[in-house]
Order: structure tokens, then sequence, then C-alpha cells
């Protein structure tokens, strides 16, 4: 996710400290779409799943922000994408499905609700008193169930009712009415017993039986009905007869501008509604509509779902939601594979997509929110960056949008400057160490943001083991930190030494890799008095161990008040017995002290030296493995009263899910606490990321202890006094 920086553009991150909450962490990231509108993105973390959601505020009482029903080109009765449908009007700049809807045949659907688009009702609601009607009247939004009804009247006084308006059907058992907005412009024509009766101004024009669609007056319509189940229009008009509709409607909203259909109440009064007239039930992708008490601040919200990044909601949990949005009312609108919203934000001016849609699905229409505000002169600019460090031999990007005194997007040329580098079309070379300011103008609108430029590096990360075939080649991922947890992926290798211990099986070139033979190699990366190593193999054979790696932290170690120890994984021999009561021997002999092994469950410790975590990640992290633990060490942390907390696991609390992954590092990093993290690896090996210092201590399988390899069995000794120091130390 690119960083952004800027009073107008925010990200918040907000880390849980309730108790037994299931809520980790959340991501908040807010972006302008005007003056008046804004578009908000979370991302939260839950012990057990992902919600990510997308928020569309608009203030209604701005006289250049209004609503827009979105249909498409080729008719209410036809389906398109949302991002489609933004783009029949203009000035659209956001935009989400809306009604639920039914296929007919082919490519002919309908709308379960009402319709009014520009003020002119075009379709009529199938179940209003038990599908909630969105209306916009009076620069007011509302949301209610409907009582509705049209009556043709003829010229004697007798009346029937119209059962639907522009509406697909088989049964022609009832009057239905069809205007130019229906069907390209032509009538059904069913045949049959079928009669249609062509309206114009007021005016029967013509009775058609068994005759080929008729295009429909713009000025009138075609009424439709089987005369085998009614002759009220053959018995009671005559061509050239008046003829009157008669509309009810409670709440009255034939002055809307737009009104379309949605499903059940969500949120009434305030309050979330307990029993739902419309029920989708599970967790699914959620569209929603929702406003506050004065009906003047609109809320649109899509619910991703049916992914990994985000499980979907129940109605029940969609309806908090809102309330927690500010809603005072709230609808239920068509999800699953219809959720889809779009936007025109400042960093991007095109009609976008927005949210994670599980589907791209054509719907019946969407909801739109216009801006029609014009401005003429940049009025502030919104700087995006790649990361927060780099490294000062590389590069990063920097993107810059302008936007108008409306925040709307304006074109303007953008120039570019450092105090600590060049900056040539967003691309920023560090030329020194430090917090270095970039900064972009446009039309004597300046903004400036800081990234940390590495000089020093601590340490430096690669692959620990890559295999490969012969002949093919592999780009060799290197990231560097310093004392400090600035973290830079590397590109740029020219300042480094990386060097292949057998170049005639791998030759190196900068990160690439080529594999010319079968057999072993260790490729070494140096700079400074940094050194990190990766084993690769060519072929099929086993994995040479690489020496571990050096780090430079500038502090001189002697002794730690905690010790850490791994003990040895897999099926017990004598051997692993001695060796790990070694280890507990030694480890014990420090004022605080821990260890970690592969069949140990979720505990915690306290001592005048922290606070122990110890993780079970057997399965691979810690939501895979069990995802209770979350909750437990969350709550463990935050009523921790300790500065320091030693988190510690068999394996890597990383496992495969990115989310997570990031996560862990950005929750560890919040936790406003001094946080080592210690699992078993393959060697011993440190990193310093965001302040919170990670540490793996080689972890032999107990099939392949030896006696040789006991010299260099290690456990970690840390020094968590004012000032951080540690090293491995030999058990032995």
């Amino acid at each position: 996710m690119k960083k952004f920086f800027s009073a107008l553009c925010i990200i918040t991150f907000l880390i849980n400290t309730s108790a037994f909450a299931g809520h980790i962490y959340t991501y908040s990231e807010e972006v302008p779409i005007s003056k008046s509108v804004t578009l908000t993105k979370v991302n939260k973390f839950y012990s057990d799943y992902n919600i990510q959601y997308s928020v569309i505020k608009a203030d209604l009482t701005d006289a250049d922000t209004s609503l827009k029903l979105l249909t498409p080109e080729k008719g209410i009765d036809k389906l398109d994408t949302v991002q489609n449908l933004a783009k029949t009007e203009e000035n659209v700049v956001g935009a989400i499905n809306a009604d639920f809807f039914s296929w007919y045949k082919g490519s002919d659907a309908f709308s379960l609700g009402m319709e009014i688009k520009d003020g002119k009702l075009v379709s009529s609601p199938i179940n209003p008193s038990t599908m909630a009607t969105i209306s916009y009247m009076n620069d007011t939004l509302s949301m209610s169930y409907l009582d509705f009804h049209i009556m043709a009247v003829a010229p004697n006084g007798e009346y029937k009712e119209i059962r639907h308006l522009n509406k697909h059907t088989s049964y022609y058992g009832d009057i239905l009415m069809y205007t130019s907005e229906f069907g390209g412009g032509f009538s059904p024509a069913p045949g049959g017993e079928v009669v249609e009766v062509v309206v114009s101004e007021g005016v029967i024009k013509e009775f058609r039986r068994n005759l080929p669609p008729v295009e429909i007056p713009k000025d009138g319509c075609v009424l439709v009905v089987s005369e085998g189940s009614t002759m009220f229009l053959a018995n009671n008009f005559q061509v050239g007869d008046p003829i009157k509709f008669d509309y009810y409607m409670t709440p009255y909203l034939f002055d809307a501008q737009t009104a379309f259909g949605g499903g059940a109440m969500l949120v009434h009064e305030g309050k979330a509604v307990t029993s739902y007239s419309h029920t989708v039930a599970g967790n699914h992708p959620r569209s929603a509509i929702g406003t506050d008490k004065e009906g003047k601040t609109l809320y649109l919200v899509a619910v991703d779902g049916r992914q990994d990044v985000s499980l979907g909601m129940r109605m029940s949990t969609l309806a908090n939601l809102m309330i927690e949005l500010g809603c005072y009312t709230a609808v239920n609108l068509d999800g699953g594979g219809s959720t889809n919203m779009v936007a025109s934000t400042v960093t991007n001016g095109n009609i976008h997509t927005v949210n994670s849609p599980s589907e791209n699905r054509a719907v019946i229409n969407a909801v739109g929110v216009t801006y029609s505000g014009k401005g003429s002169q940049p009025s502030g600019i919104i700087l995006e960056k790649e990361a927060d460090s780099v490294f000062i031999g590389d590069s990063v990007n920097f993107s810059a949008s302008v936007y108008d005194e409306n925040m709307r997007p304006i074109a303007s040329g953008i120039t570019w400057s450092s105090d600590r580098g060049n900056v040539t079309n967003g691309i920023f070379t560090p030329s020194s160490g430090g917090l270095a300011k970039v900064t972009a103008s446009a039309g004597g609108i300046s903004q400036s943001d800081e990234i940390f430029v590495i000089d020093k590096i601590s340490g430096i990360e690669c692959e620990n083991y890559l295999r490969l075939s012969e002949n093919s080649n592999a780009s060799l991922g290197i990231k560097v930190f310093d004392s400090d947890g600035h973290y830079a992926p590397i590109t740029n290798t020219k300042p480094f030494e990386i060097v292949s211990s057998d170049p005639s099986v791998v030759a190196v070139t900068g990160q690439n890799l080529t594999a010319l033979k079968g057999g072993n190699a260790i490729i070494t990366i140096k700079k400074d008095n940094a050194i990190s190593y990766c084993s690769v193999v060519v072929g099929d054979g086993d994995f040479l161990i690489p020496r571990d790696n050096v780090y430079d932290t500038g502090i001189s170690f002697t002794s730690g008040n905690v010790r850490i120890g791994m003990l040895t994984d897999g099926e017990e021999t004598l051997l692993s017995r001695l060796v790990d009561n070694k280890t507990r021997q030694v480890t014990q002999k420090a004022s605080s002290y821990a260890y970690a092994k592969s069949s140990d469950s979720f505990s915690t410790k306290e001592t005048s030296d922290g606070l122990f975590v110890n993780l079970d990640t057997s399965k691979g992290g810690i939501r895979s493995t069990n995802s209770a633990q979350w909750d437990s060490m969350a709550n463990a942390i935050a009523k921790s009263s300790n500065k320091n907390v030693f988190i510690t696991a068999p394996s890597s609390i990383f496992g495969l899910n990115s989310f997570e992954n990031k996560v862990i590092q950005d929750y560890l990093a919040s936790c406003n606490k001094n946080v080592y993290v210690i699992s078993g690896g393959d060697r011993n090996t440190y990193k310093n990321v965001d302040g919170v210092k990670y540490f793996t201590i080689a972890n032999t399988k107990k099939s392949k202890l030896t006696v040789e390899s006991l010299k260099n069995y290690s456990y970690l000794e840390i020094s968590s006094g004012d000032s951080f120091s540690f090293g491995f130390k030999s058990v032995y």
C-alpha cells in the first residue's frame, strides 16, 4: 500500500486495547473527492478474519453536490457495470450499485424497486412494503417503506389498478404500463389474447391485437393486458377517449429528483433494526446507503467479501457499521457479486473501482454522487511515496496530485526539489543520510514530505535459501536496516559486494543469479561491517547451512539480563534430551529466561524484566495455528505495565497471509513498548524493523543433531535496559 502524507489525505492506524474484543488492528485511509465528498478505505484485522470496506461520504448541503440515479444507456431494462453507469451522467464523482434486480431473459432484466430519474417516474416498485425506497427530494435524503398504486381511470368513472410500470413479465393477467424508457422504446407485443393500448397525450390512440411491437410514444405509454383475464380496457375505452392515471404514494415522493429501491431497512431512528423485512443471510459482500438525522449527509458503503482480504458481513454487522459511521437511517442495497464502488478522487481523477469486488457483475442501476463545482487554479498538493525509508545508493518514487479550490484534480506542471538529493520526475535519489525533505510545487503552491535516508546499515536481509534449476535465473531480494529500525529494499547493488562461493555453479551480477550447473553455492552480500548469506542449490541436492549473518549495531555487548533458548525440534533422541537440558540450565542462569519448542502452546509470564509471550506457530504463523492466540497476545500486551515484551515461538510468527504479516509488523511497532520477537530458524539472525527487534535462533532438528554441531548451538542473550544490546552465545 502506498503511503499518503498530507493534511488532506490521511492514513490512521488504530490498535485495539479492549479485552477479548477480537479486533486487533485497523488501517483507515481518507482521500478527498471534492470539498464536500470524501472516500475512506478501511481494512480491519480480527483474530480469525479480515474485513475491508469503502465509504463515500457527501455533504448534501453543498449546492454543487447532488444525487443521481444511474441507469444503462441502452434502457432501464438492461444491465451494465457500475463503472459504465457512472459515465452515463456528467460530473459523477462517486457511485455504488443500488437496487436488487431480476433477470428476465437474454440481456433483459428489471429492478425490484421504484426508479425516479431526473424527476420522472420510470419504474414502479414490486414489493414496496418490504423493500425500502430511497429518495432525494428538496436536497434531502430519506428512506422508508411505501404504499404505492397507479390507477387507470375511464371517462365513465370506472377504474382499475395498473400492476407494474416498465417490468418484464410473462404474466399479463393484470394491466401493465410501458413507457419509452423500456425495451428500446417498443412494446413487448406478446400476442395471443393480449391487447396493447397505445396512449399519447392522455388520449387512447389505438387497440392492437396480435401485431408486432409498436413504438411507445414519448408523451404517453402502452397499456398491456390479457383480455382473457379482464376486458376493462375494451369495455371502458374507445379510440379517442381520454384516459387518466391517478398515482397514490405514501409517503409522497412525486417531487423527488431521484428515487430508487433497496432491500430492508438496517437502521431506523438511529437504532439497528432487529427484524428484517427482506433478508440475505450470512457473511457476504454488502452495499448500503445511509443518512444522518437531517438527511443532509450521505453515506455509501461497499463491504468486500468472499475473499481472503475480507470475509464480508451479516446484515446485523452492517447495521452496526452504519450506526458507527453516523447514520440515523440506513438501507441494505443489492450485495454479493453486485457490490461495486467507483470514484474519481484527487489522486486519480478517472472513474475507477475503489473497492475489491468479488465479481464485476453488471447491475440494473446505481446511485451516483455528482459534483459540479469548477475550479480555476491550484490550491493544494497531495504527495504519495512508495516507502518511508530509502538507502542512500537507491531511489524511491514520489507522485504529486494537484487539486483546485474545490479539491478536484487540476492539470498543472510540477517542479521537484529536495534538501538531500535529486528529484527527477518524482524519482528521489538521495545524496546524504538522515531525514530528507522532498517538495513538489505547482502554481505557487508547495507541499513537502519527509523520508529517511539510510546511510549506515546495521544489517542486511536476503532469502536464506534458493533452489534453482539449471540455466534458470533469479533475482535476489535484498533489504537493509539501520540501528534505529529504518528498513528499505535495495535495487541498486553497486555499493554492495556480492559474490558466489562457486561461480561455476551460480554466477552473480548484482542481484541477478544465473544457475550454470548442478551443485551448491553460498552467496555473500556485504556492505561495510554487515554481511548476509544465501544458500543456493542448483538441482536436487541438499542445502548448505549458511553462516550466521554479521551485524554492525554500533553497540558492544558483554552480558545481558534476559536469555532465550530454542529447544531442539522433532522426534526425541538421547542426544537431543541432553542438549535441551543443557539449554534450559544455561538460560535459567539469567534473571529472566524463556525457551520455545514446537510442542508448546500459548502461554504468558511476567517478570521484572518484561512480559514473556510464547506463541504456538507449529502450523505456520499465528492465525493458521490458532487464531485465538491473537486475542490472548493483544490482551496480555495491553494489560501489562512492563515496558519490555518478549515474544517467543518455535518457528517464524509470519505465515503465508501477506495482510496478517503486515499487521504483525505494524501492530508490534505500535504497542509503545520495547518488543523483541525470537523464533526458531535455520541460523542465528537479527533485524530491526520500525523499532521491533526480530531474532531467529538456529533450531536444529533432532534427527540431524550431532556432537560436531553442538559447538555452534546457541542461545540469545539480550540487554534490555536503557541501552539495548544482544549476543548469540554458545550453549557449550
